[in-house]
């Protein structure tokens, strides 16, 4: 019996400490995907200024749809209760022009499943 509880909380830490951590940007997704959406035909993706674009979409506290995108340009989708947790970091943060956030959490597909979200340092 004992062994079995030991092998149950080692397997428990092990799912645990899968949890992925990402740097990056939160933006309204509908502006982001707009504004790629908006570049032209054969626009070669090196050539996307997407801190312009980040900036541009910097979410407000009204914001309806957040995703979070990588330093790189990636656009992933949060899940409900990181999208919370994105609107409660912006509301306690409403004067900043752009959200630099560190994301912990687990990806499925395109969407992270956040376990924690806070600001950059």
């Amino acid at each position: 019996m004992a062994f079995l509880r030991l092998v149950l909380i080692g397997s428990v830490g092990a799912m645990l400490s899968f949890a992925e951590s990402w740097s990056g940007f939160l933006v309204d997704s509908e502006c982001y995907i707009s504004e790629h959406k908006d570049t032209k035909a054969g626009t070669h993706p090196a050539s996307i200024d997407n801190g312009k674009i980040v900036q541009l979409c910097s979410p407000k506290k009204d914001t309806k749809t957040l995703a979070f995108v990588t330093r790189d340009g990636i656009r992933h989708d949060l899940d409900p209760d990181g999208a919370q947790k994105a609107r409660d970091l912006i509301s306690k943060h409403p004067e900043m022009s752009r959200y630099s956030v560190n994301v912990s959490g687990d990806m499925n597909q395109n969407t992270i499943t956040v376990a924690n979200i806070s600001l950059s340092k």
